[in-house]
């Protein structure tokens, strides 16, 4: 099984979307950081939830999410 994997399971995330980040000499754990995707009016005033259902235009703002783990915290994971 790739380490990618363990890490994204480790969480509880099925998205392989996700960018993974190393810190070294580190030895925190997985931890998920950033906010997902969203749809805004063009304003960018209004979280707009189902962006197709009203046929309104609508601006998207990208992800930020990304997963932060330590150098350490996998070494120790493949010493087990």
């Amino acid at each position: 099984m790739k380490l990618s994997t363990v890490l994204r399971r480790f969480i509880g995330i099925n998205n392989n979307n996700i960018p993974i980040e190393v810190k070294k000499n580190s030895k925190q754990p997985p931890k998920l950081i950033g906010k997902p995707g969203f749809h805004t009016t063009l304003s960018g005033k209004t979280i707009v939830y189902h962006p197709n259902a009203y046929k309104w235009p609508t601006k998207y703002h990208h992800s930020t999410q990304k997963i932060i783990v330590g150098s350490g915290w996998i070494t120790e994971l493949l010493k087990k």
